[in-house]
């Protein structure tokens, strides 16, 4: 029994270090997400970009691959015709396997701008759902790659 309880003493004192930190990196990574949602508030595209590995590559839902340059270049677009931009992340599902941070995350998006042809304020309101690996460059955790899983989103008028 005493050999039993020293098992599960140490047990728990091997855990308890390992439990913390994994607190401490999905607390990091939820940083991450807060401050490319800021920048994208902000539409400050060196602060966004920043967010992601310099070989990041994403899926979308459809199976189009989308490098980082081209990232940029719709970020810059949607930027242009934005007139506000709201975004909160959710952290559903996390994992650190081999000093990268495996995160499902659910995104809900707001984004006003304006219709180009119809010169109109309008809203879309984008709920989607992402299967990301993250590495840390410099101490900070950018994303790596990203999967689309589910995306559902409403175009609205503004009134």
């Amino acid at each position: 029994m005493k050999t039993l309880l020293a098992l599960v003493a140490a047990a728990i004192l091997v855990a308890a270090p390992v439990a913390a930190q994994d607190v401490a990196e999905r607390a990091a990574v939820n940083g991450a997400y807060i401050e490319q949602n800021a920048a994208v508030h902000a539409k400050d595209i060196v602060r966004f970009m920043n967010t992601f590995a310099p070989d990041f590559q994403g899926k979308t839902l459809q199976g189009v691959t989308v490098s980082r340059d081209k990232m940029r270049q719709n970020v810059l677009k949607m930027f242009k015709n934005t007139t506000s931009a709201t975004g909160v992340s959710t952290i559903q599902k996390f994992a650190i396997k081999s000093g990268k941070a495996y995160v499902t995350v659910k995104e809900h998006d707001t984004v006003e701008f304006i219709d180009l042809q119809t010169k109109e304020k309008m809203t879309i309101v984008i709920d989607e759902i992402n299967s990301m690996v993250l590495r840390k460059i410099g101490g900070v955790w950018k994303q790596e790659s990203s999967r689309g899983l589910a995306e559902k989103s409403t175009l609205l008028p503004v009134k």
